[in-house]
C-alpha cells in the first residue's frame, strides 16, 4: 500500500489510514506500507516532476539526466528511501 502525502496527510476525521474501516476490512490482503512523505515542493517536488515529465526512471534521471548535482542528490534520496521501504516488506 502506497501512503502518498502529496496532497496532505493520509487521514480522515482525525483517523490515520490504519484506523479506517477500509484498511481494517482489507488488512489481511495488504503486505505492508510504503510511506511517501510530503517533501519540499520547490525542490524535491520539482525534481521529481521534471524526471516524470521527461519519462525518466529515477535511475536514468540520476545517472544521465539533465539535472544539477543537487537535483540528482534529492532524487537519489527519494529513491533510496522508497527502495529501503520496499526491501523491508520482504516481498520476494
Amino acid at each position: 500500500m502506497w501512503l502518498n502525502e502529496y496532497f496532505g496527510r493520509v487521514e480522515r476525521d482525525g483517523k490515520k489510514f490504519e484506523e479506517m474501516g477500509a484498511y481494517r476490512e482489507s488488512k489481511d490482503k495488504i503486505f505492508g506500507f510504503v510511506h511517501l512523505p510530503k517533501r519540499n515542493q520547490d525542490t524535491f517536488g520539482r525534481d521529481l516532476e521534471e524526471a516524470v515529465s521527461q519519462k525518466l526512471t529515477l535511475e536514468e534521471a540520476i545517472k544521465d539526466g539533465p539535472f544539477s548535482i543537487m537535483s540528482k542528490q534529492r532524487l537519489k534520496m527519494m529513491q533510496r528511501d522508497w527502495f529501503e521501504q520496499l526491501d523491508r516488506l520482504d516481498l520476494i
